[in-house]
């Protein structure tokens, strides 16, 4: 059965410059993680196709990965960063689109990191682009912290034609305790009512070693609301895999859909990925 991984990363700090590995979380991360590196991390798996998220913010980074991403054989589309608050970003998304769209691997999509945190989802340019976004049929990925899931909602419920992509399943908290986990969960559950979000059990620990193995419950609760036609799987290469290494991350992630369907788990590990992403052949 073949995986699609929908959230890797490549960065080069020599060609733009990514101030978030200086933050304390990220020292022990490398300063360059390249295509060649992630496709020998890809070779002894059954990861058939990927989408690469940028790291940082520039349009100069973007065009390289998107370079980068046509001579590879395993990148099968790029989702840009760009912030969604700026009233002159539509006709650059456009532009990007446009340009990009056609020429695989293409421009699959957007993500605005800070959307939710800098309280900018009420503006009139985010609200603005939102709706180009699903003119253009390009999906909004979201990282949303736990206290940020309900305006996720809200934002959501309010652009019913865009798609919304959670990043990480909203971080649950592992080592917050039951009470804190149990916020998240049902904060999760309200989330996932929205039809058009789906979301990503990505940047997760590969062990088990937490107390009560919260990883595991965490997953199987995003499996319950969402549903397997809503998820897909993604590695968040090298942020999450830096202790344990590509295979274990996947390893991790198959084990806890083991009591899945065939079909659920082919859904989860690839065609969710492939309906909301991809509109070509290199994920066949």
């Amino acid at each position: 059965m073949t995986v699609i991984d929908a959230h890797h990363h490549l960065w080069d700090v020599r060609l733009h410059p990514q101030p978030w590995l200086d933050a304390a979380d990220a020292r022990d991360l490398p300063r360059h993680a390249t295509a060649d590196e992630f496709s020998r991390a890809v070779a002894a798996t059954a990861v058939s196709a990927s989408i690469c998220v940028q790291a940082g913010p520039s349009p100069g980074e973007t065009r390289w990965l998107l370079d980068v991403a046509r001579r590879s054989t395993v990148i099968a589309g790029v989702v840009m960063q760009r912030s969604l608050a700026d009233a002159g970003r539509g006709p650059a998304l456009t532009a990007a689109a446009d340009a990009e769209g056609g020429a695989p691997p293409p421009l699959v999509g957007v993500r605005d990191p800070a959307l939710l945190g800098r309280g900018a989802s009420g503006d009139r340019a985010v609200r603005a682009n939102l709706d180009l976004l699903a003119e253009r049929g390009l999906p909004l990925d979201v990282l949303a912290t736990p206290a940020e899931l309900r305006g996720l909602g809200s934002l959501a419920r309010s652009h019913p034609s865009t798609t919304f992509v959670l990043d990480h399943i909203g971080y649950p908290p592992l080592t917050a305790g039951r009470r804190t986990m149990g916020s998240w969960a049902r904060d999760l559950g309200v989330l996932a009512r929205c039809p058009n979000v789906v979301a990503k059990l990505s940047g997760l620990p590969s062990t088990a070693d937490l107390p009560g193995d919260p990883v595991s419950f965490a997953i199987a609760h995003a499996i319950e609301v969402f549903g397997p036609r809503r998820l897909m799987v993604g590695s968040d290469w090298p942020v999450t895999t830096r202790g344990t290494g590509y295979g274990p991350c996947l390893e991790r992630l198959a084990a806890s859909l083991a009591g899945l369907s065939p079909a659920d788990q082919d859904a989860i590990r690839s065609a969710t990925a492939r309906a909301v992403y991809l509109r070509d052949a290199r994920a066949a």
